[in-house]
């Protein structure tokens, strides 16, 4: 998933297969997600926000912890793959 514009943002969502979920309703998640941000970030830009949530976790259930992270030009952030992120605009 890419940001373009310094102002948009990126819905929460997990990183999976996409055929996969889409073909067979099967969700194959990656070890690690990671965020790498290539240019400098404006006054508008959103950070990134982890929550401790899996894919396989109820809605009803509490998130306790959650990650955030401005944006900085070089900045590399890794995570487990399988956690709800974004960087939502609002």
């Amino acid at each position: 998933t890419t940001l373009s514009s310094a102002s948009s943002g990126i819905d929460l969502h997990y990183d999976k297969d996409e055929s996969l979920a889409e073909s067979f309703g099967l969700g194959s998640f990656p070890t690690f997600s990671t965020v790498t941000y290539l240019t400098q970030a404006s006054q508008n830009s959103p950070p990134t926000v982890v929550f401790d949530h899996i894919y396989t976790q109820g809605e009803e259930e509490v998130m306790t912890q959650m990650l955030l992270s401005r944006p900085r030009l070089g900045k590399h952030l890794v995570f487990d793959g399988r956690l709800l992120h974004g960087a939502p605009a609002h």
